[in-house]
């Protein structure tokens, strides 16, 4: 909420709702922070208000918004994590170790015990989970020690986990960052695949508001060529996660009483005993069916694993219960059996080859290698001794055991695997549980709908798409090629059902129809392409000249659509709307010099047409000529009901703020304000804020930017509250 009012340039009402918050904690120095913000926000208003410019209003602004925002961020902070009473225990104990990359680092370097610097280790992991604000300089300092060769991936992985946590339970331009620059710059494949994953779900959680910050990750993201290929695979890896439960009951339903019934073992107290008391020596080939449903079951769950599901979650969830896992970083940690927390379990299974074999050749996750060892060592030496036998020579092992032979996991697996490690955490840890999961909403596209918004260049959005169609994602390539307009379009359009309908793409209906159909999906480029084939079978044809000239208007090409509105008036000379739409399209195209002359000219063969007064004065504004403008805008104020038209009342305003008399330009704004009804009241600042952002480009001209904009935001916040 807080970013979406100071992208809106609403601090007043920034400052209104952290008030509200801060009050729920004294104490702790929020309100300090507030009223200090407060107060040199109300002094550089002031300055302005009373005519004077400072050079440094920019800057100055510029640092009230960051303190701002790191605020708001530091509050969630505490609302969230600080607050949660799955962690406050934790966090408490922290004591005064301070959470400075300096503080933190320098204790994960100290030369202490190995179980010492796991307690170090979990110590940081906590710190940096509950991190505050961070700024580029910790995001550089953090990357920078995390992708060092000399820390060791266990530590580094782990880190790069509570980053992401982090960044995931409250986004972090900086902190998602310092994850991109840890993909780019590691050595460590585990680690690396640690960052990408936490990069993109952070993206993918992070709202409309950090449009730009997410633009901008993905430009540092993407320039790694394989990350387009990673971001599928890893969307599809998120699904089958997300489907463990569902995969896991359908084992238990539907694979496992075959399994059972079929095996032709059953297991007593004194071991593994062969069935032979139920051989059936009438149907002698019944022996040979028990193996063939047992083979089938069996390779239901291969094919399963194959295509990416979790079978194991289910039989590891009671796992989880071990007092291993009550260290919070432990859940992140890679697999090892030199872990402080679990060597009294790693002695008791030592010489086992059968645990290592599983261990090191299972297709586990890190924390089910955990929960294996931990349980194992509670039975295996409690186990008949043919059991353990069949076990040790390698004739019983999960399903996927790699051959010997195999080389390190792929950066593929090793993604897989982290993320089966997220959805545990997130489904049975307490404190994952009780916060946002990335898997309860998991669409089978989002990740690269993401990621396609944020291509702006059509080559890299063309890529892209391309690797949509090599991985046979038809519809989703369309639409990523079409961009997001469409895909946000919903279900099909009364107008694509017409088009469908078409035998002939290259008719006149066919074109026309279309045409119209990628306007409304504000596609403008593809209908301007139709219209043009349309002009070629139908010169001058007025409804698809206007049509031409609106779709190269939204398109942006401003001097094309003024060709056209010029080319309708000179069809249709007594038509005042395309004189007005033409001098439009030249103020867009950077060109209202030289129409000021015409809107005189118009404005004098039209004394009483408000929409033509308002024009000029528009005309005059992005010409320069701000001392003619408000002229034109003082006359038309007065007259009867002018000013309660919204886009005079505006340009009104510009007109004054321009010309140096912002105080008289709020008041025309306050004054509108009393003749409103208190909802419309309330809304008028946003109303405003969102005018102001379109009208950006006029502006500039006047070195009007966002310090100037919310400071005039901010008096009427104050009116209107």
């Amino acid at each position: 909420m807080i970013t979406t009012l100071l992208n809106s340039g609403l601090l007043a009402q920034a400052f209104s709702e952290l008030r509200r918050r801060t009050a729920a904690y004294p104490g702790e120095g929020f309100g300090d922070r507030l009223d200090t913000l407060q107060t040199e926000f109300k002094y550089m208003s002031d300055f302005m208000l009373q005519g004077y410019k400072d050079d440094r209003r920019a800057a100055l602004f510029d640092d009230i918004i960051q303190r701002t925002a790191e605020l708001d961020y530091d509050l969630q902070v505490r609302e969230t994590l600080l607050e949660n009473p799955y962690i406050k225990g934790a966090v408490k104990a922290l004591g005064g170790v301070g959470q400075s990359a300096e503080a933190l680092q320098e204790l994960l370097q100290q030369p202490v015990t190995k179980e010492e610097h796991y307690k170090n280790i979990s110590i940081a992991f906590m710190s940096l989970l509950t991190s505050g604000h961070w700024r580029q300089n910790h995001a550089d300092e953090w990357a920078a020690y995390i992708a060092s060769p000399t820390v060791s991936p266990t530590e580094a992985a782990a880190l790069t986990a509570a980053i992401m946590l982090s960044a995931l339970y409250h986004f972090s331009y900086n902190k998602v960052l310092c994850l991109a620059n840890i993909y780019m710059l590691s050595r460590s494949e585990v680690v690396r695949q640690r960052a990408f994953v936490g990069c993109m779900l952070a993206i993918s959680e992070a709202g409309v508001e950090h449009k730009t910050c997410v633009d901008a990750l993905l430009k540092t993201i993407f320039s790694d060529e394989e990350a387009g290929k990673m971001l599928i695979e890893m969307q599809v890896q998120m699904t089958a996660c997300a489907n463990a439960e569902a995969d896991g009951s359908e084992i238990n339903k539907n694979i496992m009483p075959d399994l059972l019934r079929n095996q032709p073992y059953r297991f007593t107290k004194d071991g593994i005993v062969e069935k032979e008391e139920e051989k059936d020596c009438i149907n002698l080939d019944a022996d040979e069916r028990r193996m063939e449903a047992m083979t089938e079951g069996v390779n239901k769950m291969i094919e399963m694993q194959k295509n990416g599901s979790d079978i194991f979650f289910c039989g590891f969830r009671q796992m989880k219960r071990f007092p291993f896992f009550s260290r919070l970083a432990n859940w992140f940690m890679p697999f090892t059996f030199e872990h402080p927390d679990m060597m009294r379990d790693a002695s008791a299974v030592a010489g086992s080859d059968f645990v290592e074999k599983v261990v090191k050749r299972g297709p586990f996750c890190d924390s089910d290698k955990y929960s294996f060892v931990i349980a194992m060592s509670g039975v295996l030496n409690q186990l008949p001794a043919n059991v353990r036998k069949m076990m040790e020579e390698g004739q019983v092992g999960p399903l996927g055991m790699q051959d010997a032979s195999a080389g390190a996991p792929t950066p593929s697996m090793l993604r897989l695997q982290y993320l089966q490690d997220l959805y545990r955490y997130f489904r049975l840890n307490s404190l994952g549980s009780s916060l946002p999961s990335p898997f309860a909403h998991v669409s089978r596209y989002r990740l690269w709908t993401v990621a396609c918004g944020g291509f702006t260049d059509a080559e890299r959005k063309s890529a892209f798409t391309c690797i949509l169609r090599d991985a046979s994602l038809w519809d989703e390539a369309s639409l990523a090629q079409q961009g997001a307009s469409a895909a946000e379009s919903g279900g099909a359009h009364p107008a694509k059902v017409i088009l469908d309908s078409f035998n002939d793409k290259e008719s006149y209906a066919y074109l026309s129809c279309y045409a119209e159909y990628m306007m409304r999906l504000k596609l403008h480029s593809d209908a301007a392409s139709a219209y043009a084939k349309c002009l070629k079978l139908k010169p001058e044809n007025p409804t698809l000249m206007r049509g031409m000239a609106r779709a190269c208007y939204g398109e942006g090409e401003y001097a094309k659509a003024a060709f056209y509105f010029d080319a309708l008036h000179t069809l249709f000379p007594k038509r005042v709307s395309y004189v007005l739409n033409y001098a439009m399209a030249m103020v867009m195209d950077g060109a209202a010099e030289s129409v000021v002359n015409d809107m005189y000219k118009l404005e004098y063969e039209n004394p009483d047409n408000t929409m033509v007064k308002n024009t000029l004065g528009w005309v005059l504004l992005h010409a320069r000529k701000a001392e003619q403008a408000l002229s034109v805008y003082e006359k038309l104020m007065g007259e009867e009901g002018a000013a309660a038209d919204f886009h005079v009342l505006l340009n009104a305003f510009y007109a004054n703020l321009v010309n140096g008399k912002a105080q008289h330009a709020i008041e025309l704004l306050r004054k509108h304000c009393s003749t409103l009804d208190e909802k419309q009241r309330g809304d008028f600042p946003i109303q405003l804020a969102n005018a102001m952002q379109e009208d950006a480009r006029l502006l500039e001209l006047y070195a009007i930017g966002k310090a100037e904009k919310t400071i005039i935001l901010s008096q009427l916040a104050f009116f209107t509250l």
